[in-house]
This record gives structure tokens, sequence and C-alpha cells, in this order.
């Protein structure tokens, strides 16, 4: 933010700028290892980020919002304020829920057999966020994530394939990679199955998983490229300027 705005809006001052996180957990990235999650904080902190952790928020309405703390509300002003939420599923489900009377979860996703098919109906497959899948070790479903969803879907299209040609198929099991999150430039943390890695060489392996997992060499190396420009001179191949005013 800094750069960008002593380079292309001059006319704002970065000193009267500043970012504060609101997050309801005691630290952030709670999904990972504490240890990962205190060295996210600690980065984002160094960088001028503002931690509000243990804070939900009550109301947003334009130029600020509220935050329930246990201290109590706490009103914090903003031009900008984005918020994330969970991943609610297509409404394809309610739909083949309606069609098929397969049963949907409270997020709208869809309880799948062992094989991912709808329950009654063996020619329907689901994978992906759409599918509640929870037949893993602990009885847990798998995350609506890139990872499991790929998996799903070449474990699907190899078992259908093996039905076809009437041949055995072994039943599906998740590998799990482990997690990362860039947090920064040239900053991320991974967690590779108990193998726990920080900052620049995290940032680099998240860097190298991506590439890995990209189809299409032509495709990797354009990505490379993009990522080594914006090492190199901190700026993004697009810059939009939108006005909200009338003209």
């Amino acid at each position: 933010m800094r750069h960008t705005l002593e380079r292309d809006f001059k006319q704002i001052d970065p000193s009267h700028c500043k970012v504060t996180l609101v997050d309801p957990g005691d630290r952030v990235l709670r999904a990972m290892d504490p240890q990962l999650s205190k060295a996210a904080g600690d980065h984002l902190q160094r960088s001028g980020v503002e931690l509000l952790l243990g804070g939900r928020v009550k109301t947003i309405e334009e130029g600020k919002l509220v935050v329930t703390t246990t201290d109590g509300e706490v009103t914090l002003e903003a031009s900008t304020i984005c918020w994330t939420a969970g991943v609610a599923a297509s409404p394809l489900g309610k739909l083949l829920s309606e069609q098929t009377g397969c049963s949907i979860d409270r997020g709208g996703r869809i309880p799948v057999e062992p094989d991912f098919s709808i329950a009654g109906h063996p020619e329907i497959r689901v994978v992906g966020d759409l599918c509640s899948y929870s037949h893993t070790a602990n009885g847990k479903p798998l995350p609506g994530m890139a990872g499991p969803a790929v998996q799903m879907g070449g474990w699907v299209a190899k078992d259908i394939l093996a039905k076809s040609q009437n041949q055995p198929h072994q039943p599906f099991v998740f590998n799990d990679f482990g997690s990362m999150a860039v947090i920064g430039p040239l900053f991320a943390v991974a967690d590779l199955r108990g193998l726990k890695v920080t900052g620049p060489l995290g940032w680099l392996l998240w860097g190298l998983a991506h590439l890995a997992f990209m189809p299409g060499n032509e495709n990797r190396i354009t990505l490379l490229t993009k990522w080594l420009w914006m090492i190199a001179t901190r700026e993004r191949s697009a810059l939009v300027i939108t006005d909200a005013r009338s003209s």
C-alpha cells in the first residue's frame, strides 16, 4: 500500500493510512499450527498491520464498522472495508436435491457415497466444494479447497474409466500434502506434513508448489515471469482506477 501510494497517488499521505485486521480467534490462521500462526501474526504487525483479535463484526455501514469484543463494542472508521466469509455451495446442490431427493447439509453441500455418487443414483457423481465427503479416517468432511477437489476429480475420472472397462479400482484416499498461506511479499508459512517453514523459504515452496500443479509449461513460464517482474519492480501487470461519481 505504501509503495503504491508513493508512486501513483502522491496526493495521499501514506502515514495517514493504516490497515486493521479483525479476526474472531485468539490468533490468525487458526487452522494452522500455533507456531505458524504466531509467525504470520508477527510478520503482519512488523508490516504495520494492526491486529484486532477476538473481535466479531456486528454491523458494517458506509465508512465504519462495529466490532464486538470481550471488552465491549469497538467502532472502526474506514473508507475501505473487505469482509471475508465461508464459501457457499452452488445452487446446483439444491436443484439436485429437489430432482433426486438426496439430502443437503447446512452449507448446501450434498453428502456423497465413497465413490462420490449420490445415494440411490450411482450415475451421478459430485466432487469439489459441492460435495460433503465424510468417508475419511476421522469422519470429518474434506475441506472445500482446490487440493481435495483436484484429487476427487482425478479419482472419479479413473473410476468411471475402470467401470467402463470392467476393471477394479482402488478406493479413494485423500493425500494431504499440507497447507500453505502467503502473508506478504516473499513471506509465507507452510506446514508440509509436520515440516513447518516460514519466511522467504515458505514463499519459495509455495511458489514451486503452484508451478508444479499448474498444467502446461507455457502457463508455468508466463506465471513465473509475472512473479519475477513483481518481485523486481513491485508493480502489477494491471492497475484499475474506478470513479463512483457520475459523469
